[in-house]
């Protein structure tokens, strides 16, 4: 089947978030690399403006607060998780419903938690995150319980809700999902953030190869951490329905290696 044809169907029976097609950045190797610079930095929104609908994000903490830079790069690191936040809350304004309808997307980001000591340390991501993103932006596991119960969703009766589709998601305003990725087992989980926090796993199921004949199951996605993607393997992964991560560096002339596609309302495309 075709891209155009896989597009016109799914989008005919509302396919659910979690089958989409997310082309996601791994932002410590693929984005700043060893380059924790102030220009860097101040293009960190950027990997969104590109078409990339799903950020890793890895923060340090750093006895007081969450920091971008590994803690064996630099010891003392200006970018905190609080300027990501704000940077991304920037973008959700930007491209949000009311402002600027053909942009708006849904953002998922993942959050790999790593701590500098082995003192056991109580989570506390959802204040930081609140204090700059609306919380009626946000997609949460309350929503999902809630919404697993309803059976009405888009005025139509939904059997074996696992997830809702994406323009239910749409026309509730939400922009933002988070989860969380590779946790250091010296983090204890708050509960403020397990309101707002998808735990692990929970939004991920990472493999490193697939099978056209077989069909993608619940978050599924290509990481190309041992070999690159190519132009022609990440559009094959794509046509079988699987969603490419990118781990390699990039630059901003080829930020999105799929190169030659266009990603439409989270599908893709060959032009």
């Amino acid at each position: 089947m075709s891209l155009p044809l896989r597009i016109q169907r799914d989008i005919a029976v509302n396919v659910t978030i979690d089958e989409f097609i997310w082309p996601a950045l791994d932002m410590s190797t693929a984005f700043f690399g060893t380059n924790y610079t102030q220009q860097r930095f101040s293009q960190i929104d950027q990997p969104l403006w590109m078409g990339y609908k799903r950020i890793i994000l890895d923060l340090y903490w750093n006895s007081s607060h969450w920091q971008l830079c590994p803690t064996t790069l630099h010891n003392t690191c200006p970018f905190t998780f609080t300027d990501y936040v704000l940077a991304l809350n920037g973008y959700l304004e930007s491209t949000a419903v009311t402002t600027n309808p053909i942009q708006t997307n849904l953002i998922t980001l993942i959050l790999n938690l790593h701590n500098n000591s082995t003192a056991k340390t109580t989570t506390d991501l959802s204040s930081i995150i609140l204090r700059s993103v609306s919380p009626f932006r946000i997609y949460t596991p309350s929503n999902l319980t809630l919404d697993r119960v309803n059976t009405t969703l888009l005025s139509q009766v939904v059997e074996d809700l696992k997830w809702p589709p994406l323009l239910y998601i749409i026309k509730q305003k939400v922009q933002l999902l988070i989860g969380l990725g590779e946790t250091s087992s010296s983090f204890s989980v708050s509960m403020r953030d397990k309101s707002l926090i998808f735990g692990q796993r929970t939004l991920t199921n990472t493999v490193e190869r697939y099978h056209c004949q077989q069909n993608p199951t619940s978050w599924t996605f290509v990481s190309d951490a041992q070999v690159p993607f190519t132009y022609n393997t990440s559009s094959d992964l794509v046509r079988c329905g699987y969603s490419p991560v990118f781990t390699h560096s990039v630059t901003p002339t080829d930020i999105l290696s799929t190169e030659g596609m266009v990603l439409v309302g989270g599908q893709s495309t060959d032009k």
